[in-house]
Parts: structure tokens; C-alpha cells; sequence
């Protein structure tokens, strides 16, 4: 039987963002997720098996939302990390970021309020932001 107590305690979403070495920008993706309108998430940051500073970035990253997990085998592709995530997650809705990716502040609302009403799944449009903040039409290939 599931104890009440602690599925009051399970986060709504759980946000998980797969990682291998690129520690430099894990402070923007991480800082677009606790700046989200809609807070009730847990933030799993996933390393495959990172051999970077990843970790103490994490570290110094003081919210309780935030949990650094690093695999103790490099799985080689994105799917080990986003599996972990799978397994560790407490959330009823699963949220993917990029590591390299940032959301709108009002993203997570919008999906959960999507959701609530009746969407089986969700998804948001990509903006493409050049390094002056200018943001692109997407590129060649991609989707409206």
C-alpha cells in the first residue's frame, strides 16, 4: 500500500536533464528550470559518467529541487541518463531539457495546465538564440 504521507511529498513534475561533460553550460538550463512560474518539480541533472567540474556546478546550485546523479558506466548516448532519470524520478509528468537548452519562464505551467485539461501529451516550439540573444527562425529542417 502506498503511504499517503509520502506521495504528498512527491513532486507533480519531475525535469530531467542528461549531461556529459559540457559542465559550462549547465548553469543556464538549470537556472531556466527553478525560474519556472510553476514550481512543484523535482530537477534531476544526469551525468553519463562525466569526468568534469558537472558535479560541483551542480553543487553550488543551493535548491532542494536539485539532485545530481552521475552514471557509473558511460552509456555512450543520451538514453542511459534519460533512463536513469526514468528510474529515479518521483514525478507523475516526466519534462526533458537539453543540457544545452533553456526554457520560457512560464514553460511548465503551460504544459501541467495542458495536461490538466485533458492532452495526453505535450510539446512546446523551439526558438533558435544566436550568442546576441537574437532569436532565429528554426533552422533548415525543423518544424513549425
Amino acid at each position: 500500500m502506498v503511504d499517503p504521507s509520502a506521495a504528498a511529498e512527491s513532486p507533480r513534475v519531475t525535469v530531467i536533464v542528461a549531461t556529459y561533460n559540457w559542465s559550462s553550460v549547465l548553469p543556464y538550463s538549470i537556472g531556466s528550470v527553478l525560474r519556472q512560474s510553476f514550481t512543484d518539480f523535482e530537477l534531476l541533472v544526469i551525468g553519463d559518467r562525466g569526468t568534469d567540474d558537472s558535479e560541483q556546478v551542480v553543487a553550488a546550485i543551493h535548491d532542494p529541487r536539485l539532485r545530481w546523479i552521475n552514471l557509473p558506466v558511460n552509456s555512450g548516448h543520451q538514453s542511459g541518463p534519460n533512463n536513469e532519470g526514468l528510474r529515479q524520478a518521483r514525478g507523475s509528468i516526466i519534462a526533458y531539457l537539453g543540457h544545452d537548452d533553456s526554457w520560457l519562464p512560464h514553460h511548465l505551467e503551460l504544459m501541467v495546465a495542458a495536461i490538466d485539461a485533458g492532452a495526453d501529451l505535450v510539446h512546446s516550439i523551439v526558438h533558435i538564440i544566436d550568442a546576441e540573444a537574437r532569436i532565429l527562425r528554426p533552422a533548415r529542417g525543423l518544424a513549425v
